[in-house]
């Protein structure tokens, strides 16, 4: 049996009652982990970070304002996802746009299944919903105007009849949008889905994306050169309430792939580089690693 602490917010009750959104710091719970596999209850919460409602809070009414979404696989959760999040914020507000903060939400078990069943890379890892989503906690819990937003994790696939079986990016934009507005009334806020310049190219993304009407935050990759690529791509990443930011310094030093790489080669200084001490710690509290 083993056990651990992960930092999380007192729970309310949503009016809606559901969805979670947990903070990175005040209260602690101790799970129950069996066999690596975290058993926990799930809890409803309202909590954006305490530094985000004190954003907020310094806001006049009706201010426009913006919240930053980073989902993905998240598996595990690395820097390069962290520094994704602070490279946007930087460059969004040296345009004169106020960033409220900005969010990881880690995926359900099923969307992890699906993107398994098409690569062919062997996996050293079998992280669950669970585990992702305190190692998601533990990446947001030294930088105060980060959260993790749990609700994408906590779907399970009969609740998502005739499609993947998990949400969509835009299911969770749209999640995010209307808990942040019940939560943050008195501001106009519109969220941001942060991605990779490759995600406008794709024709059946630049589809989606109008028809949720979803806004963007596309960074670059500088690995991939210049994206997007399309004329269509890279339309939709400059359109009306979207951005298109240059590339974040050594961004290609940063991948889940990477760290699992790391991890099968027992590479744990270059492992907790790319993680950073509290994801790489709690992975080795959790038995995921060899330095534990």
């Amino acid at each position: 049996m083993l056990s651990s602490q992960y930092p999380i917010h007192n729970p309310v009750a949503h009016p809606a009652g559901e969805g979670l959104f947990c903070g990175t710091s005040e209260k602690f719970i101790t799970p129950n982990l069996t066999e690596f596999n975290l058993k926990m209850e799930y809890v409803t919460y309202t909590y954006f970070s305490s530094a985000m409602r004190a954003r907020a809070a310094r806001c006049m009414p009706g201010s426009e304002v913006v919240l930053l979404l980073l989902s993905g696989a998240l598996y595990p959760p690395h820097q390069g996802h962290i520094g994704a999040l602070q490279h946007a914020w930087r460059h969004l507000e040296a345009r004169g746009v106020c960033v409220l903060g900005g969010l990881l939400s880690p995926p359900s078990d099923m969307y992890i299944l699906h993107k398994q069943s098409k690569s062919r890379d062997d996996d050293v890892l079998t992280l669950t919903a669970a585990e992702r989503l305190h190692l998601a906690r533990a990446a947001v819990s030294e930088h105060p105007e980060l959260d993790v937003c749990a609700w994408e994790s906590e779907q399970i696939a009969a609740s998502w009849p005739g499609g993947p079986g998990y949400p969509e990016f835009f299911d969770v934009v749209q999640h995010v949008s209307a808990l942040a507005q019940t939560t943050f009334e008195h501001l106009a806020i519109r969220v941001l889905y942060v991605c990779g310049g490759d995600l406008p190219d794709r024709q059946f993304m630049q589809r989606l994306v109008m028809e949720k009407q979803v806004s963007l935050c596309v960074i670059t990759r500088c690995n991939d050169g210049e994206l997007p690529k399309t004329p269509a791509g890279r339309e939709l990443a400059t359109a009306d309430g979207s951005f298109l930011l240059p590339a974040v310094p050594d961004a290609g030093a940063f991948s889940s792939t990477a760290v699992r790489v790391a991890l099968a080669a027992r590479d744990c200084a270059g492992a907790r580089r790319m993680l950073g001490n509290c994801v790489f710690s709690c992975m080795a509290r959790m038995g995921l690693t060899e330095d534990h």
